[in-house]
């Protein structure tokens, strides 16, 4: 796309930049900076918890064996790396547990904060200004997931979150570098030139997408400091009709307006939607009819002669396949609905402990697992994936057939928790590294982020 001097001004992508070099904390809506501040406790929990995943184990023994900078940290540890490694190694834990906040479809958290945070920490910043660089990635990556139909990219195999995620990390880190619009026009450039991801996982059960994310974290921040050296990147990488982000990603299903739409005005931040369970969220909605029914009819396993679950065609790809009786991986159990669905009518509850070696080989488990008929549902098919505002809905519906010959069938959406939930989330992941007078501390300072003078005051609890 050859624009000129004035269109290459009105390009979707100079118009984020903008939005990104002007806001300013004070603009951004109290209920909205308070909502963040959850998500960026709910992070700080989540890089705990999964930083004894294989991934996150894997990826910072390599980064370790080779990087002896000291400029930030890994979260949970006491070691130091260089920025982008910190970025790199934080998101991929952040993934680990697969406990990420979600928007359009997108894991939210796991590009923005850990690039953000690396970024702060080496320059010392104070906690307005990490909060702004936060809501600047959120604010972006919310509005790219809508105008994608990332529906239809994972249709296509593309995984969303490595896509949309380096356009929140070049946000975060932008703003707390002060990039100017022209230099953030060219960071976004570069950072969606690197858009990376393909389903090719999800069918052997492996966990790259953890790799994504974590990558998505590290090429939006280095593709700043990039831009800040004066490297161009393209203009209109949003509507390039050779090559641009959308044209790629979306099979020509997407509607560009939506990565400007109000920016600045409203604040899709607070629209963001945090897991109750650590699994693929297509699975959340199913679960939590499940423990309805469970908990209204007192079933046991024993009790259940067939499970039917109705479902989409997206989640025929995902969750809902053949493969997915017998999961083989801790991985593929989080993507496997009939696993979940048995988890949950066997233990009550759906947490980390659901998802262990042990426990994806315990044969009560599969062989209730194996009750579970798939059912496409023309009307579900009509609600999941659609926006109800900025909700990406998805619904479920499962019948429970009991040996008796009755009948359980119920409704769910995706359950939202309660700041109590949240915080109960963080400090049960967070225990497992660090001791309780810490992690208290970590609540007490993140509730009042915006007070705090410099970042590495909070980082320095986070150190084991």
């Amino acid at each position: 796309m050859a624009l000129g001097f004035g269109g290459w001004m009105k390009s979707a992508t100079r118009i984020m930049a903008k939005f990104v070099s002007t806001l300013e904390y004070d603009k951004i809506p109290l209920e909205v900076v308070s909502h963040v501040k959850k998500s960026i406790l709910d992070s700080f929990g989540n890089m705990m918890g999964g930083l004894n995943s294989l991934e996150a184990t894997t990826v910072r023994n390599a980064v370790l064996e080779y990087d002896k900078t000291t400029d930030a940290t890994i979260i949970g540890t006491g070691r130091k790396v260089s920025v982008p490694h910190a970025a790199l190694v934080n998101a991929v834990a952040n993934e680990g547990s697969d406990f990420s906040a979600c928007g359009a479809d997108i894991c939210m958290q796991t590009a923005t904060v850990p690039a953000a945070l690396a970024v702060a920490e080496k320059e010392g910043l104070d906690g307005k200004r990490f909060l702004a660089a936060v809501i600047a990635g959120y604010e972006l990556v919310f509005r790219v997931g809508m105008a994608i139909d990332n529906s239809t990219m994972r249709a296509l195999g593309f995984y969303p979150t490595g896509h949309c995620g380096p356009f929140g990390s070049a946000a975060a880190t932008g703003k707390l570098l002060n990039l100017n619009v022209d230099q953030m026009t060219m960071a976004f450039g570069l950072a969606g030139s690197q858009a990376l991801g393909i389903h090719a996982y999800a069918a052997e059960g492996m966990r790259t997408k953890a790799i994504f994310c974590g990558k998505a974290a590290e090429n939006g921040l280095t593709s700043c400091y990039m831009a800040k050296q004066g490297l161009p990147g393209p203009a209109w990488v949003m509507e390039a009709e050779d090559g641009g982000f959308m044209k790629c990603f979306s099979d020509q299903k997407f509607n560009l307006a939506e990565t400007t739409h109000s920016l600045g005005e409203e604040f899709y931040s607070a629209y963001l939607d945090f897991k109750l369970f650590p699994c693929c969220h297509y699975t959340h909605a199913y679960i939590a009819a499940t423990l309805d029914l469970v908990q209204k009819e007192k079933l046991n396993p024993q009790d259940i002669k067939k499970i039917i679950a109705y479902v989409t065609k997206v989640q025929t790809t995902t969750i809902a396949m053949p493969e997915r009786y017998e999961p083989q991986s801790v991985m593929a159990a989080q993507f496997s609905l009939p696993y979940v669905v048995a988890r949950a009518i066997k233990d009550r509850k759906v947490d980390l402990s659901t998802f262990t070696e042990e426990k994806i080989k315990d044969k009560e488990t599969l062989e209730l697992a194996k009750k579970m008929d798939f059912v496409r549902d023309p009307e579900l098919e009509k609600k999941f994936g659609k926006y109800e505002g900025k909700d990406f809905t998805m619904p479920a519906k499962l019948t429970i057939i009991t040996k008796k010959g009755k009948e359980l069938t119920a409704q769910s959406i995706e359950p939202h928790p309660t700041s109590e939930l949240l915080e109960e989330k963080f400090s049960s992941q967070a225990r497992g590294i660090l001791p309780d007078s810490k992690v208290s501390k970590i609540i007490s300072i993140i509730e009042k982020l915006e007070e705090l003078k410099d970042i590495n005051d909070l980082i320095e609890l986070t150190r084991n």
